[in-house]
């Protein structure tokens, strides 16, 4: 049982282009400099537009320096049957054995009506509660499955995952919203 507007699809990529996929964040992730708004319990790579954890915006009059890779937008190649947006901001989020993603509801107002992700290097069970009824709905990503979050499961319920086994990147695909 999934809550409404939440799809996985399993399997859109394979072990070798999850296994590239990787190591380029990884390779991105050694490159990188450290900032203020870092968060505490995971690394996060910014592509396109940076998500600023401070005020939960984007900038879009701020767009990044840093194209997303080539490997990347392989990816929106393969995933596209299954989307109705094309992303143009990507967050990276890089989870150590033991970190899990903590209870949250993504940003509204800056993003369209989906949110994509990508689970790569594990699988993980995230949870969705719906905070009118208090029902908590575990939903197993498979790793190398696509998730796209639309309505009551991007607006209404809270999500947040269990801890990984695994080393575990966790793509995040936005469409910014047109209103500046």
């Amino acid at each position: 049982v999934k809550p409404p507007g939440l799809k996985v699809f399993q399997d859109v990529i394979s072990e070798e282009f999850e296994q590239n996929l990787m190591e380029t964040f990884l390779e991105h992730s050694k490159n990188r400099t450290l900032s203020q708004d870092e968060l505490k319990n995971r690394v996060t790579l910014h592509y396109g537009y940076k998500f600023d954890y401070r005020t939960n915006l984007v900038d879009l009059s701020a767009p990044l320096d840093d194209p997303i890779p080539e490997c990347v937008v392989r990816v929106l190649d393969i995933i596209q049957p299954h989307i109705s947006i094309v992303p143009n901001q990507l967050t990276v989020n890089i989870y150590q054995p033991g970190q899990g993603i903590p209870k949250h509801v993504d940003t509204h107002s800056i993003f369209t009506s989906e949110i994509l992700s990508v689970s790569l290097g594990s699988d993980v069970v995230m949870d969705f509660k719906n905070p009118t009824t208090g029902k908590v709905l575990p939903v197993s990503i498979p790793r190398r499955s696509l998730t796209v979050m639309a309505g009551e499961s991007r607006y209404l319920c809270t999500t947040g995952s269990r801890r990984a086994r695994a080393m575990r990147f966790k793509t995040l695909w936005n469409g910014n919203s047109a209103s500046l």
